[in-house]
């Protein structure tokens, strides 16, 4: 056990798990229940040795399920203490994340190993806390999917040079259901699109983005007379009239000026229910989630399912383009002064979680100083986003 929320689990389960509502984050019984639920690891990752060090395992098996495109992650119903007729509320659901890819595959490096380090899972959860604070600094109604646990498994991921080697950890998260239109089976439609948009401007006025990391990056770029759109170098084929649509959106000049520009699509992942609740929808998966003082490229959200069709809305830099485009209906986003998270990466309190993190890795501390740390940071983000009135 490296890290518990006993509130969240509280808040979910606590007529089901005796003891629960009661129970501190020290509390032994507890740490046991999530380990000997939650400490998975599928049958094809732990029989090899390519991506990671020799795994120890009981003789013991459990089933979960594997919805759609969950390439590490697992659905798991844990035992109920008592039983399940006894249960007096829902029964409890984890979504586990690294525990390994589906036994009818094997993992390969450096991007499909099935696995999720120590290091990955700590930041997922320390940008699920940062973005809980700006949500109750901005008193807004959104939610962020709660995480439970993460657990130390127990051996080494291995990268072969491609990073650093890091502990495989499991990271215990509330089941949901993802929208179809997410996973790129239905179109987003417009208002979908711009209700992302706004989550992600918001983000963005506190220092923080979950679309400025490249994951989901165009760049258009003029050669001659000639229009060339690529994503991770390879070439997109548009026409030339949407081409020339999207250059105008750019701000992408006949002559002179800037010979290319870059569109970062909007990477807020949701889980089900914006359609149902537009203004309550929860948001996860903070990964890819990163720190930044400014923004300058142009910001896409898609309406198609096809993202690539780069069919949406977008936001602009300011004086990027004058006038009026009928695509461009939000205003461009840049950090507050007064009330934003983009320096906190320089501050004592997460260099010190990183440090804690290594030499937990190293064995010469336990685990309750990440777990500390984690607080500490927590505290020092209030802190900075409370220097600006609400």
């Amino acid at each position: 056990m490296v890290w518990a929320d006993t509130e969240a689990l509280a808040a979910d389960y606590g007529d089901t798990i005796p003891g629960l509502s009661t129970a501190t984050r020290d509390d032994p019984a507890l740490h046991k229940w999530l380990i000997d639920n939650g400490a998975i690891l599928s049958l094809s990752q732990a029989r090899q040795t390519d991506v990671n060090d020799p795994v120890s395992t009981s003789s013991e098996t459990v089933e979960t399920v594997r919805p759609p495109r969950y390439g590490r992650a697992a659905i798991l119903a844990p035992e109920v203490p008592g039983g399940v007729a006894d249960a007096a509320g829902p029964l409890p659901f984890f979504d586990i994340k690294g525990c390994g890819v589906p036994n009818d595959e094997d993992p390969v490096l450096p991007h499909s190993n099935g696995l999720l380090t120590l290091r990955e899972a700590v930041y997922e959860v320390i940008l699920q806390k940062l973005v809980n604070s700006v949500l109750r600094h901005d008193r807004r109604s959104e939610a962020v999917l709660p995480c439970y646990a993460i657990l130390d498994l127990g051996f080494f991921a291995r990268f072969k040079g491609h990073r650093p080697d890091g502990k495989a950890a499991v990271l215990l998260r509330r089941t949901q259901t993802r929208p179809a239109w997410q996973w790129g089976t239905e179109n987003p439609g417009r208002r979908r699109a711009g209700r992302l948009l706004d989550f992600e401007s918001l983000l963005r006025r506190r220092g923080l983005s979950a679309s400025s990391c490249g994951a989901v990056r165009f760049k258009l770029e003029r050669q001659g007379t000639q229009l060339l759109l690529s994503r991770d170098g390879e070439p997109i084929a548009l026409s030339d009239l949407k081409l020339r649509h999207l250059a105008q959106i750019g701000g992408l000049q006949n002559s002179g000026g800037a010979d290319t520009v870059i569109f970062d699509g909007v990477n807020v992942q949701v889980a089900d229910g914006l359609d149902d609740e537009p203004e309550r929808f929860q948001v996860m998966d903070f990964g890819r989630y990163r720190f930044a003082g400014s923004f300058d490229q142009v910001l896409y959200s898609w309406s198609l399912r096809d993202y690539c069709a780069l069919e949406g809305t977008f936001s602009r830099p300011a004086g990027s383009v004058a006038g009026f485009h009928p695509d461009v209906t939000h205003d461009y986003a840049q950090p507050d002064p007064g009330a934003n998270l983009s320096t906190l990466p320089e501050t004592q309190a997460y260099r010190d979680i990183w440090e804690c993190v290594a030499a937990y890795e190293a064995g010469s501390i336990a685990y309750p100083a990440i777990w500390r740390a984690m607080d500490r940071l927590e505290q020092t983000a209030l802190h900075m986003l409370g220097a600006s009135p609400c």
